[in-house]
């Protein structure tokens, strides 16, 4: 039989045991590092931890505090980054490892201002706690990434060649290889002289994708495209394009998907494949065809 004093003993270890579990984990099953960032864990693998300048890909969710999802990444690419702040979401992904899924709490402040870098939106409170649901897909060093990257761009220019190939063919379309994995055809040539660097030129546009489908024009945006030929920031193959171009001509330039970057509307496409733009040089330097 336990004494008196054994019994006091043992109540008192209890409390000192529970009142730690306390401290290291609160009534939502969240635990603490010591900058205070909360994390739980949903599923441990144990697969690959990452480090610093990891690749690393994703499903990433943002909840409000009354539970209501306001993003979700369905695949998130980032580099391991130095923590923004103490307790930030970098710390969070530092203490998985692939294949976990966790979910970490971060002042709502914090994950506007460092993470999606922009204003509190109104349904957002001051102080809340925005939920950030994470399952880790992959760790990759970015030597590993970049090669991935270079093999997966290479498959869709070779995909891209053959599409164009077929559809030039489909079409009974013959072009001039402005550069690899661009196609250039005059559909009407215009009259007058040919725009020089320097000079203002003012656009028609149409951009579809190879199976006909439009996604970005200038009638939709509701104005004519200008530019002055040469200048920083034109896509180099579209400028070299105008220049074999007089004005009221039109001609078709096929883009394979790494020479779309930053062309008008290519923004809003998901997918690679290449994609077809219609233009019409309507004035150079404010002066019609003669």
């Amino acid at each position: 039989m336990f004494s008196s004093f054994k019994r006091i003993q043992i109540l008192l270890l209890s409390s000192v045991i529970i009142a730690a579990l306390f401290v290291s984990c609160n009534k939502n099953g969240y635990n603490k590092n010591e900058n205070g960032l909360e994390y739980k864990f949903i599923e441990s693998k144990k697969g690959r931890k990452p480090k610093l300048t990891d690749v690393l890909r994703m499903n990433i969710k943002f909840i409000t505090q009354s539970d209501s999802m306001f993003s979700d990444n369905k695949l998130f690419i980032t580099e391991l980054y130095q923590p923004a702040f103490k307790g930030s979401i970098e710390e969070g992904f530092a203490l998985m490892t692939e294949g976990d899924s966790a979910s970490f709490l971060i002042p709502s402040d914090s994950v506007f201002k460092y993470i999606f870098k922009q204003a509190m939106p109104p349904f957002i409170k001051t102080g809340e706690k925005i939920r950030i649901e994470v399952r880790l897909l992959e760790v990759k060093t970015k030597e590993e990434f970049d090669k991935l990257a270079e093999d997966e761009i290479n498959k869709y220019i070779q995909q891209d060649k053959l599409e164009t190939e077929n559809y030039m063919a489909q079409n009974n379309l013959s072009g001039t290889q402005l550069s690899p994995g661009c196609q250039f055809i005059i559909l009407k040539e215009g009259g007058g002289n040919f725009p020089a660097a320097g000079d203002t030129v003012r656009i028609r546009f149409t951009a579809k994708l190879i199976n006909g489908q439009v996604f970005e024009s200038s009638k939709k945006i509701g104005k004519e495209f200008q530019y002055v030929m040469g200048a920083p920031g034109v896509p180099a193959n579209w400028d070299i394009a105008t220049a074999n171009l007089k004005v009221g001509g039109i001609y078709r330039i096929i883009f394979d998907t790494n020479n779309r970057k930053g062309l008008p509307g290519t923004n809003k496409l998901t997918g690679p494949g290449p994609v077809i733009y219609d233009v019409e040089l309507v004035t150079i330097n404010e002066k019609a065809s003669v």
